[in-house]
């Protein structure tokens, strides 16, 4: 038997990532995410950063943990310097809420 061929449903349903949960109230779509020159991660906003607290986790099973260390840059931009402790991981969900 060829096993890599041959996968039962619950290899297919293992491998599934779990969709995430509707947006909650006043969370605001994040538009584009990049790093600048120095290594610091931009998170671009659809609407003003007034208010705004981000949210991180490093998957979706462990639950979102708040960065304390954000700068707002402009109107709608957000700024998390390089060192973050924050976050650990190269990938990840962010979730931006209006306080």
């Amino acid at each position: 038997r060829d096993v890599e061929r041959s996968r039962g449903l619950g290899d297919v349903y293992k491998r599934q990532i779990s969709t995430p949960t509707p947006p909650i109230a006043g969370s605001l779509s994040i538009t584009t995410i990049h790093f600048d020159a120095t290594g610091n991660l931009i998170l671009t906003l659809s609407d003003s950063n007034d208010g705004v607290s981000l949210n991180y986790t490093s998957d979706l099973q462990s639950p979102f943990q708040t960065i304390t260390d954000v700068a707002r840059q402009g109107t709608n931009e957000l700024m998390i310097p390089a060192a973050t402790a924050e976050i650990q991981s190269e990938q990840g969900f962010f979730q931006a809420i209006r306080e």
